[in-house]
């Protein structure tokens, strides 16, 4: 890709709110919810330390082929991230795989500058179920109401 195209094409970045954020700024936090910290602590380690870890490279703003090589770079393959715009806008899942099943962790950028951690859940099909959107949802406005009360 030359100089000029690059400059003219908007990258692809759903964890940044406005635009690019640069190598200086400061990096978001990582706030898992309880609930959800319960759920993950049920997983495989290698599994869950992966989701930790690509909660991590989001905070520093790594998205899309950044945030797989860095995933990889430290031995964590088979993750990947889906939008979940139909739930929530800014709310999106981190997905790994093993033999048996995708794991899936909903998180949202849509507060203050964090990265919250909201649901935990095994998927054997593509669809999210609606035991599980609405978990999330719920775990949305909770969140939302005790943001506004502070």
């Amino acid at each position: 890709m030359s100089r000029k195209s690059a400059r003219r094409r908007k990258p692809h970045d759903p964890v940044q709110p406005e635009a690019t954020r640069p190598n200086g700024c400061q990096e978001r936090k990582v706030e898992i919810l309880p609930p959800c910290a319960r759920d993950l602590s049920k997983w495989p380690e290698h599994v869950k330390d992966g989701m930790v870890f690509g909660l991590t490279g989001i905070a520093r703003g790594q998205v899309d082929a950044a945030l797989y090589e860095y995933l990889a770079d430290h031995g964590y393959h088979g993750f990947d991230i889906k939008t979940l715009k139909r739930i929530r806008k800014k709310t999106f899942e981190l997905r790994a795989q093993d033999a048996a099943r995708w794991y899936r962790l909903a998180y949202t950028t849509e507060f203050r500058d964090m990265v919250y951690a909201l649901h935990a859940f095994l998927k054997q099909t593509n669809t999210i179920s609606n035991k599980d959107r609405d978990t999330i949802v719920e775990r949305i406005k909770q969140l939302a109401a005790q943001i506004a009360r502070t």
